[in-house]
């Protein structure tokens, strides 16, 4: 073969090799579920521009802008896609041929699997870049794998690579495809992500009833995606036996303002239970119609909902080993106002450090809100509110004789915990000294539930002086020994509850307190949403 032959052949390998590059680089982009939009309607190619250009709002798909919607004369809504003609406007009658389900699979190229129509949708509109990114790695991997062998051709002397030209061009060439294969995994578990939270805005709820209503919640059920459009809703949602979920309101009873105030609903859903069960359990912890408990609207949907979050968690050999661990747990999963997964999981995760971190509040806090006073226990909440008042005038003006008579005998286990693991007990002796203690700190908003006869827990909102800006929620737990004796304080705790925070929290007994710095707030508890 000539030299002439031997460029020509090497000129032909290279316009290939730039032709399958520029053929992947534009026609992968457009296999990712957008093409087939464009038959809907007369001006397809409006429609498929206006999906491309949604932006997220609430939880579901996003509104799309209706001057372009209504230029190609379609209806949009998050699930239906329908074409109606210009002088007809009710869509009622539009036949089934021209109507689009956007939460129709499609299937993606990257992740090689079928993937919501809606969720593929979304995803791609917020990641724009990444399809660019993962083709040009796989072009990178191909051209260097194939690199050795087109040199001969390329080179004027037809001289192949040396053996480390060869191994340094192969090492680029697994570096590239890792990174391509990373980069796919990476859109895969984004995209089941996106695809369990899509799944679970769909889920239907009813909104607690008013005061004066017969029933204690409202008979029209509705999609927990257009409560977030309208108003921003965040939801917490949880799943166990009657046992589980009798423990986890109690709990949640404690903070049942505080959800209020975060503007979130809280939704129970008995396993294999009838749906009254709920309700007993709620007139079994004298709750009344509390305003952060929401009902489940279909409880079938959301229990295979649920059932379908445990079994994609646990992609092992032992099965049935976790069907009954989950059966035998608590499992829960949380959505922000925006409809996206701040947590999920099958162990009850600490609530207080859950407000803190995702379900701060929405409301105006003022220092001058009175304090909440619920029916039932009255001489108790009075009580307890009592030594309340005592406790921050202790702590306000340094009486340290007081705060050790509102202090119960018992250490905290929580405190010992921390001085156990190394952490700084400061003793109540150095905690009101000046400069030291909070003076001139406000305290409102104060509310009490009575757990036991012998228990009951205060919260309320303080507004430190010194820190403009910042509230902090604080929880006190208080223990009657005797009725002699009254009601004593056993723990105090406090965390950040604004966006302007203050900078840890605080952990009391009747020993002193110990501070812990405020770690960076996580995007995600992670669990089985992703």
């Amino acid at each position: 073969m000539t030299a002439w032959q031997r460029q020509r052949q090497g000129v032909a390998r290279q316009l290939l090799l730039f032709s399958i590059s520029v053929l992947y680089l534009l026609v992968v982009p457009y296999c990712q579920g957008f093409a087939p939009v464009s038959h809907l309607c007369k001006n397809g190619p409006f429609v498929r521009r206006a999906i491309l250009l949604q932006q997220p709002v609430g939880a579901g798909v996003a509104a799309v802008s209706a001057a372009v919607v209504q230029q190609a004369h379609c209806s949009y809504s998050p699930t239906l896609l329908t074409m109606s003609s210009p002088n007809n406007n009710n869509n009622d009658n539009v036949n089934s041929s021209y109507r689009f389900d956007i939460t129709k699979a499609v299937f993606d190229l990257y992740s090689l699997r079928q993937i919501r129509g809606d969720a593929l949708t979304k995803y791609n509109s917020l990641n724009q870049s990444e399809p660019l990114r993962i083709n040009l790695s796989a072009l990178a991997a191909f051209i260097l794998a194939v690199t050795p062998l087109l040199a001969p051709e390329l080179s004027a002397d037809g001289s192949s690579l040396t053996v480390p030209q060869t191994a340094s061009v192969l090492v680029g060439a697994v570096v590239a495809a890792a990174n391509f294969v990373r980069e796919c995994q990476r859109r895969d578990r984004q995209l089941t992500r996106l695809e369990k939270e899509l799944q679970a805005v769909n889920l239907t709820i009813r909104r607690p009833a008013s005061l004066i209503a017969d029933a204690p919640y409202q008979t029209r059920a509705v999609r927990i995606a257009a409560e977030q459009q309208k108003s921003g809703l965040r939801v917490l949602a949880i799943a166990g036996n009657a046992a589980q979920l009798t423990h986890a309101l109690q709990e949640l009873a404690v903070f049942g303002r505080r959800l209020t105030q975060a503007n979130c609903m809280v939704v129970a859903v008995p396993v294999n239970y009838g749906v009254d069960t709920v309700p007993k359990i709620v007139q079994q912890l004298h709750l009344g119609r509390p305003p952060w408990l929401a009902q489940a609207g279909d409880v079938d949907q959301w229990r295979a909902y649920l059932e379908s979050l445990g079994s994609d968690g646990n992609n092992n050999d032992n099965d049935d080993d976790n069907k009954s661990d989950n059966a035998s747990s608590l499992t829960w999963f949380g959505l922000s106002a925006g409809g996206r997964s701040f947590g999920s999981g099958t162990t009850a995760p600490i609530w207080l450090q859950m407000l803190g971190q995702h379900l701060r509040p929405m409301t105006v806090l003022d220092q001058d809100d009175p304090a909440i006073r619920r029916a039932g226990a009255v001489e108790t909440e009075s009580a307890v509110l009592e030594q309340q008042v005592a406790f921050y005038r202790a702590l306000t003006t340094g009486d340290e004789a007081a705060m050790l008579q509102i202090c119960d005998s018992a250490a905290a286990d929580s405190v010992s915990a921390v001085v156990k693991a190394g952490g700084r007990l400061d003793a109540w002796s150095t905690c009101l000294e000046d400069g030291n203690r909070p003076a001139n700190m406000k305290a409102s908003d104060q509310d009490v539930t009575v757990v036991t006869d012998s228990t009951a827990i205060s919260t309320c909102i303080e507004f430190p002086a010194d820190l403009a800006g910042a509230t902090l929620l604080a929880v006190q737990t208080w223990v009657q020994r005797d009725e002699e004796g009254g009601w004593k304080l056993a723990q105090h705790q406090t965390i950040p509850w604004a966006d302007q925070a203050a900078a840890g929290t605080l952990l009391c007994d009747c020993r002193g307190c110990v501070t812990l710095v405020r770690a960076p707030d996580k995007r995600t508890f992670g669990g089985l949403i992703g």
